[in-house]
């Protein structure tokens, strides 16, 4: 599949016009949850988006450490660069400082079913274009730090696939079924993007999808006085799970998408006029139509006023250096990106100077892929060490607490890259006061070709007190072989938390 050069830097440079422009004029509206009456820029549009900031910090990231990159990577650079301490940025650098490793740094907060993950997708999609098995990978590596098994993972994988397939796509409703055939079916975001198919289906003006979507999927409001419009504690709509934001914003970017009819500042306003996250919204859904229409259709009463240059301000400048100052500059490097990417996941998809390949409906069809779902998720309630040849999945059942004279029970599955099984020695290294239950020391099979182990569970028991944070290693061997893998596993005192387990989609 071939997508044209000039066609591609198009639309990535559409992608990040379209993110600043949806920003821009949704940010004098943000959070708060009151139906809007926009038709242009109403406050300073002489910034970019914030929402940019942490996606220059993954190109950099990509481009100092190759495409390979996971969690691990981008959560040091989440901890050492993004310099803002609030909502779930403060919890989750607090959770990995006392040595949580994602995506337990953020499970146990009503963050993980926040927006702050969907917001940032478009850099995961613009380096796989057409190739959104890719972008939801990297895109779970992602929202995992912040966002960890909950809504806003979801809302990143799905915001991610859409706008990776909207390179060689354009219909909403193609792209939007690709999108959920990527996450849970009984998920928040793929129930709040349904309510919003079934309204438009149903004829429902964009104000009654709206208030439906807030009716079935609303969060808290907490923010500041003044947040929530008399309209909407009139129509019961003001209260709501704490945190729990992420589906009813994807649903407000679907309502813009879906009633703008393919207009673009009449989708992006109907998107900040529905309320909400409005600069994330309409940022996000900016994006996506700069992607399917490229730059050269964003009109130019939108796009002129905004410039191209970048400034930055949730990420330390000091230490990273040479964040792209416009967004031609970050285009450009994207670009490069892009061709490393495809190439080295033997994509199917090349960018060069040949005209575009138009996708067949059976190139489509295959596009929704359910079993990538089962892939991706498979292992989302614990971090997963991989070592170049054996790859271990933990899951911690006790979301990485353990009480005085408690028990925490944590599963392990392997898997090996070879083309043969290995014997594998397992052996923890615990301290003091604790033990190891059924045993602290065994062999097990692992199987070939990347299949996974059945789960094997250990319960990590306190005798008596335990520190702050309590470390231990799983040492991983091959007899006749010199492999080595070390597995942190860390367990913070649960005294004082709630360290109930979360509520888990499987």
């Amino acid at each position: 599949m071939i997508i044209n050069l000039h066609d591609y830097r198009d639309k990535v440079l559409g992608c990040w016009m379209g993110k600043n422009i949806g920003a821009a004029l949704g940010q004098p509206f943000e959070w708060k949850r009151k139906i809007n009456d926009v038709t242009f820029y109403t406050g300073d549009i002489t910034t970019s988006s914030l929402d940019l900031d942490i996606q220059l910090l993954w190109l950099r990231a990509l481009e100092d450490n190759g495409v390979h990159i996971g969690t691990p990577i981008l959560s040091e650079y989440y901890q050492s660069y993004i310099t803002a301490y609030y909502g779930q940025y403060g919890l989750t650098k607090s959770n990995m400082a006392a040595g949580l490793m994602p995506p337990l740094s953020s499970m146990t907060s009503p963050s993980r079913h926040s927006s702050g993950a969907f917001v940032r997708s478009e850099i995961w999609a613009c380096v796989s274009p057409g190739c959104p098995e890719i972008a939801a990978v990297k895109a779970y590596h992602d929202a995992s730090i912040d966002h960890g098994a909950g809504e806003g993972l979801y809302a990143a994988i799905f915001m991610a696939v859409i706008q990776s397939a909207a390179f060689i796509q354009d219909d909403p409703m193609t792209l939007i079924n690709i999108g959920l055939s990527y996450i849970p079916e009984d998920c928040g975001i793929t129930q709040a993007v349904k309510c919003v198919i079934e309204s438009h289906k149903n004829d429902m003006t964009w104000l009654e999808a709206r208030d439906k979507v807030l009716e079935e999927h609303r969060g808290h409001y907490t923010t500041h006085d003044g947040a929530i419009s008399q309209r909407d504690w009139d129509y019961d709509l003001a209260d709501g799970e704490k945190g729990y934001d992420a589906p009813c914003n994807i649903g407000m970017i679907i309502i813009g998408w879906l009633y703008g009819e393919g207009d673009f500042a009449r989708s992006i306003c109907t998107t900040v006029n529905c309320g909400e996250d409005t600069d994330s919204n309409a940022g996000s859904l900016g994006a996506l139509l700069g992607i399917i229409d490229g730059n050269d259709l964003i009109p130019k009463d939108w796009s002129n006023p905004i410039g191209r240059n970048i400034t930055t301000k949730m990420i330390e400048i000091f230490d990273v250096k040479h964040i792209p100052k416009t967004i031609d500059e970050l285009t450009a490097r994207t670009e490069r990106l892009a061709k490393i990417m495809l190439l080295t996941f033997r994509s199917d998809v090349d960018i060069n100077s040949n005209k575009s390949t138009k996708v067949s409906q059976t190139e489509l069809s295959q596009l929704q892929n359910t079993a990538m779902r089962e892939k991706i998720l498979r292992n989302q309630f614990g971090p997963i060490y991989d070592n170049g040849i054996i790859t271990c999945a933990l899951d911690y059942k006790s979301d990485g607490y353990i009480e005085p004279g408690g028990t925490a029970q944590v599963s392990l599955k392997l898997s090996c890259k070879l083309k043969h099984s290995l014997l594998l020695s397992i052996k923890w290294y615990v301290p003091k006061g604790f033990k190891i239950e059924p045993v602290a020391n065994g062999l097990l099979r692992c199987p070939s070709g990347g299949q996974e182990t059945e789960a094997h569970d250990f319960y990590i028991v306190a005798e008596g007190s335990v520190a702050l944070t309590n470390r231990f290693v799983i040492e991983i061997t091959s007899p006749g072989r010199h492999m080595v893998a070390l597995i942190p596993v860390i367990l913070l005192d649960g005294s004082l938390i709630d360290a109930s387990p979360h509520e888990r989609t499987e």
